[in-house]
């Protein structure tokens, strides 16, 4: 039987932030008492919880001394995240949302590498699952064989021409922090971004270690389909302010020039999923006028060390925003956000027959609920006629 020694010699901190999450919140923490060895401590930082889940929390830290729990005014996940970092006993340190579920080989897995291999941030994979029937998918790993299970850099990276976002997506909760590297570093959350903290947190982290590991173990289960996800709320320029803060970062290193192979490929990544998943023609134009006018000319500048797979839908956005939005559409990203922005290019286009545009609509709403679009049918495309429908441009 494997130890279950809470003393164990690489303490882990495990940070939840926790806002009006009753549903979900037991079967989070549930997963961490079952971990097969116990972490240090598993910090709960109540971010003003009206719904039940701050007095679930106490009652279950009374009874279980794993649990800590922090009490704050509502401020934010950011703000939450760091009041954890300040309270954390541990050497390392793990996030995890409070609507999601932790593998119970997690904390197991990551004390392993810790001690065998140990690195500043450690990346491992995960999977989806979804709210009504908990089918999951498993998301993409990194596809460079040669950089599993052993401690490499950021230069070791530039060297093999691979930018850095095909090692890592932009998800807090899928790396183990080492707690020297952010201590040092004095790297925190930017409490003014409502969303991309994650991506500043670890691009940020990524410029300061001297050493990364990959695993290909799946430890993390990512819920998807949320009514509150932010994937379906506006998000504006948010992206873009964090890309400054990683920037302005890798500058007070001196390390701009020398990284700039990764920052050029997140600065075009980024763009490209912003745009994609725009909430509305209001935030796509903002998005596209803040890329053209800032960041356009550094991306361009780099040719041809941006990544191929995201060359066509830059080429895409060269020639200008609607090539963009038939390139997106054509695309059929999972979520289907392309198509909430085309509804609202149509609606001044004499062209198309409303009867024809509540018909698309109408199988639209019948994809979203169908099963097969929600255990992951990731590229679905519709039939062609309703892209000619689309392609018929009128003045």
């Amino acid at each position: 039987m494997e130890s279950t020694d809470r003393s164990d010699a690489v303490g882990i901190s495990i940070i939840i932030p926790v806002h009006n999450d009753m549903e979900h919140l037991g079967a989070c923490l549930d997963s961490l008492k079952a971990q097969t060895l116990a972490p240090l401590e598993v910090l709960c930082i109540d971010d003003g919880s009206s719904d039940g889940s701050s007095e679930f929390l106490d009652n279950l830290c009374a009874r279980d001394p794993l649990f800590r729990v922090v009490h704050q005014r509502q401020s934010g996940v950011s703000a939450a995240r760091n009041r954890g970092l300040d309270a954390a006993r541990g050497s390392h340190i793990l996030f995890v949302d409070s609507d999601d579920v932790a593998d119970p080989s997690l904390v197991r897995t990551c004390h392993s590498a810790a001690s065998s291999r140990p690195a500043h941030l450690t990346i491992f994979g995960f999977d989806e699952f979804y709210r009504q029937d908990y089918a999951t998918i498993d998301r993409e790993l990194c596809d460079v064989d040669e950089l599993y299970d052993r401690p490499f850099t950021l230069d070791h990276l530039s060297s093999l021409s691979i930018p850095a976002f095909r090692v890592v997506t932009p998800n807090v909760w899928r790396i183990m922090f080492e707690r020297e590297l952010v201590d040092k570093s004095g790297i925190r959350f930017h409490e003014d971004l409502a969303t991309s903290e994650d991506l500043a947190f670890i691009y940020e982290a990524l410029i300061a270690s001297d050493s990364i590991l990959l695993l290909k173990d799946r430890l993390y289960h990512y819920r998807r389909g949320n009514p509150g996800s932010l994937t379906r709320a506006p998000r504006g320029l948010a992206g873009f302010k964090a890309l400054d803060y990683v920037f302005a970062f890798a500058r007070s290193r001196g390390c701009e020039q020398r990284f700039s192979l990764h920052l050029a490929n997140i600065v075009a990544d980024l763009t490209c999923y912003a745009l994609s998943t725009a909430y509305d023609k209001k935030e796509f134009v903002e998005l596209v006028s803040e890329y053209d006018a800032k960041w356009k000319p550094f991306v361009h500048s780099h040719g041809e060390a941006i990544d191929h797979c995201l060359r066509a839908s830059l080429e895409a956005l060269d020639g200008g925003a609607m090539d963009f939005l038939f390139f997106a559409y054509d695309r059929s990203r999972a979520d289907l956000d392309s198509f909430r922005l085309f509804e609202t290019y149509q609606r001044h286009r004499a062209d198309v027959a409303e009867a024809e545009v509540q018909k698309l609509r109408g199988e639209v709403d019948d994809l979203r609920n169908s099963t097969s679009y929600r255990i992951g049918n990731m590229f679905v495309r519709f039939p062609a006629r309703f892209k000619n429908l689309f392609n018929t441009r009128g003045d």
